[in-house]
């Protein structure tokens, strides 16, 4: 019998963003474990423009909050498998002993931004604002376009995956951690990305080097649209949940 998967609660990958006049070892982004259990990671904006209304925590996160001063905004966001990602699993024999195969139909990846733990600075003068909402947006575009783009990877990459194990519960873990390190390689790799664009425009105040990089993140955008399927098939349009104990990971900066 097939049982599909409505969501993948665990492999949450964070990226909490925080734009600043010069880039400390406090905002440069890296990767950090966060408790598995909190509620925040549930909820999230998928990528649009953003305003101020979206950053919704009063504070920021104790280990940065003696640093609040020289900050403008902290933004946080994470790749997770969109809800219409579809996964089975299945009951069968091997070597006449009964064992559950699990397979990735399809699977797409998100960017999604938490306003509970993203926050606004409310010093930022009114003629600096603009600038730093885009700031945040071209962080939370990078986010998507690497979404996307592990979206196609892992398509190719989970095409012939299948996830072999005797007991249900194995067979899910087994799935969701091949989803979780496919997100942490692409973490990794757009953590650069990230870097590099608060080098350019986090350092000082500088329009033009911040609108190159918004164009940029524009054409790829574009470029990397997918493309909407009108008919998909019957049997893959809901999912049962899918639970394994799956570290959650912040890129912070």
């Amino acid at each position: 019998m097939l049982r599909f998967i409505k969501s993948i609660l665990l492999m949450q990958l964070l990226l909490l963003l925080s734009s600043c006049a010069q880039l400390p070892e406090y905002a440069r982004p890296h990767l950090k474990e966060i408790d598995n259990k909190q509620e925040i990671l549930k909820n999230g904006i998928t990528y649009r423009q953003l305003t101020v209304d979206d950053f919704q925590a009063l504070e920021l996160p104790a280990n940065i909050e003696p640093h609040a001063k020289n900050l403008a905004a902290h933004t946080c966001c994470r790749i997770r498998a969109a809800k219409n990602s579809k996964f089975t699993i299945t009951r069968g024999y091997l070597n006449q002993q009964i064992h559950y195969f699990g397979s990735i139909k399809d699977i797409v990846f998100e960017a999604v931004m938490i306003p509970e733990c993203s926050w606004l600075n409310p010093r930022v003068s009114e003629e600096k604002l603009e600038y730093v909402l885009e700031h945040e947006q071209i962080h939370f575009a990078l986010m998507e376009i690497a979404a996307r783009k592990l979206t196609r990877k892992a398509r190719k990459e989970t095409k012939n995956f299948m996830a072999i194990q005797s007991t249900y519960e194995d067979t899910q873990g087994e799935i969701s951690a091949k989803i979780r390190d496919m997100v942490r390689t692409a973490n990794q790799t757009v953590l650069k990305e990230h870097t590099s664009f608060d080098e350019d425009t986090s350092l000082y105040f500088d329009p033009k080097a911040q609108r190159w990089w918004l164009d940029r993140v524009e054409e790829q955008l574009f470029k990397t649209t997918p493309k909407i399927n009108f008919n998909p098939p019957a049997e893959l349009l809901s999912l049962p949940s899918l639970v394994s104990a799956c570290p959650r990971l912040y890129l912070q900066h």
